[in-house]
């Protein structure tokens, strides 16, 4: 894997035709070439038995506040009582929303600010990435859970078409990669993607073949949705947007998308009732105590949505049908669009005195911090988060990456990759300073070759 640090010098080779992933090299010192990777992918078997995201080589079967699951659950050990997570090594499991620290075990460290939290809650795939431990994770998204800690730690995150990379029963969720770079994230996807001919849904997707060098390309904005961003995030993800009108042939329209307010309320309700009857389910022979496996903050938001009724489920999915609809009418009516947004309209998410001891649970930060990433889940369009500035913090030492968000057309994942190089271009090249490098990042390859010398 390439060092993202580096100074970029090739981007991957479109995948045209074949369902093997392209060849990318990058230049630095004591990084190692990769020149292909070939190979089936196949759905992990033991991915996390988390609602929200998770790292798929994490260990699970308990709870960070110490309750357990059934026992046992199908595909996955037990857990061992004697084993402890590292809560600031960027390996602590976190199964709350964004960022919900864990008594038990802490929460993951954001190498940028360490007086901010990861964003979740894919943290701790996040933060390794953004340290150099790993340069690719995995972690699955229903409500921005691979795109907000990817922006949060300054790395790239993919929330694919629905059932892109695995069928997951689950209307808003997906499995997507983490990545350091957008070469990393391109093999990551392209590896993820290959069909499965074991599963009937995720088997019949066709190749997402990059766009036609001459392909027009179009970023729709939507103005009076961008005010709600701090001005600060806003002013960089500007910024970006101009230079690629400017420098890489973009056409900038205003477009506007109804009921916004309604959809983001009715994704979050259809997230939690789902997230709920999924936990009844995995309670194993003791279904009616299966609130045992959540910690009580959240205990009390997924009793809430086991009351939401059949009538409303219904009609939160009549609104998504709304959504699906105007997009598929802008899409069709500007070829190639992209919408773009900033990832989160906030600046990073501070830690407050008292969480790590207390723990965390706040809905309205958590939803405010979801404000343009929902729609990707609430539609099952393609959705990707690239970092494009950084900002002064308002505590703690070192700046915030903002992140630029691009959503396209189902199945334009390619497209967005492309898309996701030109924005690493203006980030590594033409933003001032360049890319930022955790001041903690560890050479994780030149320390394993150190170690064998």
């Amino acid at each position: 894997m390439a060092c993202p640090w580096a100074s970029r010098t090739t981007s991957p080779s479109p995948a045209t035709g074949t369902t093997t992933a392209s060849s990318t090299t990058r230049t630095c010192p004591g990084s190692r070439s990769m020149t292909s990777l070939r190979g089936p992918s196949r759905p992990c078997k033991r991915l996390a038995p988390s609602s929200s995201a998770s790292c798929a080589c994490t260990r699970w079967g308990q709870t960070p506040t110490g309750s357990t699951y059934g026992n046992p659950l199908p595909g996955f050990p037990p857990f061992p009582p004697s084993h402890h997570v590292l809560p600031h090594s960027g390996m602590a499991a976190e199964t709350d929303r964004t960022p919900s620290p864990q008594v038990a075990q802490g929460t993951p460290t954001n190498h940028l600010n360490n007086a901010y939290y990861p964003g979740g809650s894919s943290s701790g795939p996040a933060s390794a990435v953004s340290a150099g431990l790993i340069p690719i994770a995995v972690g699955t998204d229903a409500g921005g859970s691979v795109r907000i800690p990817a922006t949060f730690n300054g790395i790239y995150g993919l929330k694919t078409s629905q059932h892109r990379t695995v069928f997951m029963n689950h209307t808003m969720c997906i499995t997507g990669p983490i990545a350091a770079t957008v070469a990393d994230l391109t093999i990551a996807y392209r590896v993820m993607s290959q069909p499965n001919p074991d599963c009937a849904t995720q088997g019949r997707f066709a190749l997402s073949l990059p766009p036609a060098p001459s392909a027009k390309k179009t970023m729709g904005v939507y103005r009076d949705w961008w005010r709600h961003a701090d001005p600060r995030v806003a002013a960089a993800c500007d910024a970006a947007v101009d230079w690629l009108a400017a420098e890489r042939g973009y056409e900038v329209i205003d477009i506007s998308i109804p009921y916004l307010v309604e959809a983001q309320l009715a994704h979050g309700t259809i997230c939690i009732a789902e997230m709920a009857e999924h936990l009844r389910r995995r309670a194993g022979g003791d279904p009616a105590n299966w609130l045992s496996l959540v910690g009580p903050a959240n205990r009390i938001t997924l009793s809430v949505a086991r009351q939401t009724p059949a009538g409303d489920y219904l009609k939160y999915n009549a609104l998504r049908t709304l959504l699906m609809r105007h997009l598929a009418f802008l899409f069709q009516k500007h070829p190639g669009l992209l919408i773009v947004t900033p990832v989160t309209p906030l600046v990073g998410w501070p830690r407050v005195p008292g969480d790590e001891s207390r723990g965390l649970n706040d809905a309205n930060t958590t939803l405010r911090s979801m404000m343009y990433i929902f729609l990707a889940n609430m539609t099952g369009t393609p959705s990707l988060s690239a970092p494009v500035g950084y900002v002064e913090p308002d505590q703690g030492e070192g700046k915030l990456s903002v992140g630029l968000l691009a959503t396209g057309e189902w199945g334009s994942e390619e497209q967005l990759l492309s898309w996701a190089a030109e924005t690493e271009e203006y980030l590594h090249d033409v933003y001032e300073g360049g890319r930022r490098k955790p001041d903690a990042w560890l050479d994780a390859i030149n320390v394993a070759k150190a170690s064998k010398d």
